[in-house]
């Protein structure tokens, strides 16, 4: 007996990109990405470190219902990383022989510059009434208000235990009682955090004559040691729900390096 299964899963993803890109010349490059892009689904299991899910079906009869944009949707997200060689030591404009040269010449600066999107997240009831029944997770209703608190984003990210600025607004959601609840698998109308980021690096080649040359590289990651807030807590109920309590990814980082090759 051969058994075969159709899950029903669906997933869509459609993107437009903008690329602008100058090779280098002249002393500088770089390039200008833009990426808008949509990604609708309804599986379950994905997620990442900045996306929060309550990642059951909230009924296993209806998949269609659960179709909506996926929890990996970033629709924005922006990347610029120049490339420029400093002018001075030989060759260059300034600086172009003794100690000058020596200290400032051969120097190269290059950056990576990205803006993204927030994540999508499904919000659940931390009281499942309906799990008698069989059902792995229960949904509030949307009362209509806005999702999404007031305040600008360090306000809502730093909201201090007992204050109203919590990522999420309570007034948003109700429980439904005994029923599936109204709230999509995923909302859109407030979303994660967005992230930016800064990377910096500056590198400087040392002719030793012969087949050796030497490389100095400093390296910032971070640069401006912006918080990446992970997800709120999306556990309707809960005291800390619409709270951000954690962070991911790291603090400024600065690397000295020194490569000799031969």
């Amino acid at each position: 007996i051969v058994m075969r299964q159709n899950t029903g899963g669906k997933n869509q993803y459609h993107a437009a990109i903008l690329k602008l890109e100058k090779r280098m010349s002249h002393g500088w490059g770089g390039r200008i990405n833009y990426t808008y892009s949509r990604l609708k689904d309804n599986q379950f299991g994905e997620g990442n470190s900045y996306s929060a899910t309550n990642g059951n079906i909230a009924n296993a009869y209806d998949l269609d219902a659960e179709y909506s944009i996926g929890l990996l949707d970033v629709p924005h997200k922006i990347v610029f990383s120049p490339i420029i060689e400093l002018p001075f030591g030989e060759g260059k404009r300034w600086a172009q022989s003794g100690v000058g040269a020596a200290i400032l010449g051969d120097w190269t600066i290059s950056s990576i510059i990205a803006f993204e999107s927030g994540f999508p997240f499904s919000v659940a009831n931390s009281s499942n009434t309906l799990s008698a029944y069989g059902f792995l997770v229960q949904r509030p209703n949307l009362t209509g208000s806005s999702l999404e608190t007031s305040g600008n984003r360090e306000e809502r990210l730093y909201a201090p235990p007992g204050s109203p600025n919590t990522w999420l607004d309570l007034n948003g959601f109700v429980h439904p009682g005994f029923a599936l609840g109204s709230a999509p698998r995923t909302l859109t109308d407030v979303r994660t955090p967005h992230r930016n980021n800064w990377d910096f690096v500056a590198s400087k080649d040392v002719r030793m004559g012969g087949s050796r040359r030497a490389q100095i590289r400093l390296e910032v990651l971070n640069v401006t040691n912006t918080v990446k807030a992970d997800a709120p807590n999306t556990s309707f109920g809960q005291a800390a729900f619409g709270r951000v309590s954690r962070q991911r990814g790291f603090m400024r980082l600065t690397q000295l390096l020194f490569r000799l090759s031969f």
